[in-house]
């Protein structure tokens, strides 16, 4: 190997071992394991919105913390040919609400502004 290709090799890792150090000291918190904890699990959640809806199943959910220091599961059901949209407290397992989904195709942005 020529020292110039030597020379090159060695800077680019360098850089290489820099980015990975400089990616592995967290600077972005995973959002997961943001906000309190709760006793609810999400698979508890799931199973308290399909026997709402009975003979459903879901197809999306997620935890969320809303203001004020709220945490809900919000879990998408399916059922027959209905779509709901199911909000379970994740700190008791009662259900906060469900409405039927009639526009799934902005969901994102309807569950933002809900928040």
């Amino acid at each position: 190997m020529t020292r110039k290709n030597k020379a090159t090799l060695l800077a680019a890792a360098a850089v290489l071992t820099a980015s990975v150090a400089w990616a592995s000291q967290g600077t972005a918190p995973q959002d997961a394991l943001a906000g309190p904890p709760v006793a609810v699990t999400l698979v508890q959640a799931i199973e308290a919105a399909q026997l709402h809806h009975a003979g459903s199943h879901a197809t999306r959910a997620e935890r969320r913390s809303g203001r004020g220091g709220d945490v809900a599961y919000d879990v998408e059901v399916v059922a027959g040919t209905q779509t709901f949209d199911v909000k379970v407290d994740a700190r008791t397992g009662a259900l906060i609400s469900s409405v039927e989904d009639h526009d799934d195709a902005n969901d994102d942005d309807k569950d933002d502004e809900r928040d």
